[in-house]
């Protein structure tokens, strides 16, 4: 069968298998070529046979900078594993960048190290390419001042150029909603210079590979604003959007609010209710 023109990226092929797709996205990579996130993410959605779909309670205001942040969806202990927990990122990844329909976004990511083991892990080797290829942004565990100005420099030309930049609160991925961890917090208090809102980003669990997604109703940063009050809200609003199961650290706080829970809940189709 003879291969089309991926028109998402000029002048290459249609990637036939996730693996092709990943191979060309580490190629482009190592030639300094740029590629659409959005167009490779909905293509990576079609190869891996996944259906999403996809609520939107509310829209950002185009007139402000967009933090998109999803919780950081993984399934079950597997997604605790260092050799699963890439992948499962980078799916959550392709999930938000589909849905928002905002245009580019630049997601803020761990640079990682691909021979931690000793066999050499292609998804970190394509975590690290997609920081290349698609303009995101690494995170480093220790920065030096230097690489700190860096980052902020890097981060301010991102925020310039899309306006839309996406991150996760949680450390890992996780089937149950997890506490936010201290770098988001660094994070947001390095974009306090700048007008944004948070657009929260609940994935629930899939059904027969549906993913179902909840995009919530945007939180506008107020100048002065505790950081921590923005946090807490933001980690609020994702776990309304996801199944009570998975709540976790937040099922005493959703508790006091059943109604409000219940309004922001996905309905599920009638034919994935038996399943």
């Amino acid at each position: 069968m003879e291969h089309l023109l991926y028109q998402g990226n000029p002048g290459k092929q249609v990637p036939q298998s996730t693996g092709e797709l990943l191979n060309q996205i580490r190629h482009s990579a190592r030639i300094g070529e740029q590629r659409s996130l959005r167009k490779d993410a909905g293509l990576y959605l079609q190869l891996e046979g996944i259906t999403p779909h996809y609520t939107y309670l509310g829209r950002p205001d185009p007139s402000l900078l967009t933090i998109l942040v999803p919780n950081h969806y993984g399934r079950g202990q597997l997604a605790r594993r260092s050799i699963f927990s890439t992948g499962e990122s980078f799916k959550a990844i392709t999930l938000t960048t589909h849905g928002a329909q905002v245009g580019e976004i630049n997601w803020l990511m761990k640079e990682m190290n691909p021979f931690k083991i000793p066999i050499p892990r292609k998804d970190r080797q394509t975590q690290n390419a997609s920081a290349i290829t698609h303009g995101n942004i690494t995170l480093k565990e220790r920065e030096t001042y230097t690489e700190a100005r860096i980052f902020i420099e890097t981060l301010s030309n991102a925020l310039r150029s899309s306006g839309n930049i996406g991150v996760f609160p949680n450390l890992r991925p996780s089937a149950e909603l997890e506490d936010y961890y201290k770098g988001f917090l660094s994070i947001l208090k390095r974009l306090k210079k700048h007008s944004f809102q948070i657009w929260p980003v609940s994935i629930n669990a899939p059904v027969n590979k549906h993913y179902f997604v909840l995009f919530g109703r945007p939180i506008v940063y107020v100048q002065n604003m505790p950081v921590e009050e923005l946090a807490e809200s933001t980690m609020v609003a994702i776990a309304r959007g996801i199944s009570p199961e998975s709540h976790s650290s937040y099922r005493r706080v959703i508790a006091q609010a059943p109604q409000q829970q219940a309004s922001d809940q996905i309905p599920l189709p009638e034919e994935l209710q038996a399943n």
